[in-house]
């Protein structure tokens, strides 16, 4: 089982539509098991389609941690950066 860090969560939606805490756990689950259906985690970025400000902070992010991004009907909703320890 692999230890992961969480370091950052840029969110996408507001608190009252998924709070951080659940885009966490969704993130962390991913490694442990299937997240259902309604969300998917991303660890490589070639596939999506960002905007520009989520472009940037991918950009900060992958300087220094791992990335990945959750996504809801094709749409990135968070992007998380993280450590494997």
């Amino acid at each position: 089982m692999k230890k992961i860090k969480t370091t950052d969560i840029f969110s996408y939606l507001s608190p009252q539509e998924i709070s951080l805490e659940q885009l966490e756990l969704i993130f962390l689950d991913s490694f442990e098991k299937e997240v259902n259906s309604f969300y998917t985690v991303f660890f490589d970025k070639n596939s999506l389609t960002l905007t520009i400000s989520q472009a940037l902070a991918v950009t900060e992010l992958e300087s220094s941690k791992k990335v990945a991004f959750i996504c809801c009907k094709e749409k990135v909703i968070a992007i998380i950066g993280y450590f494997e320890l």
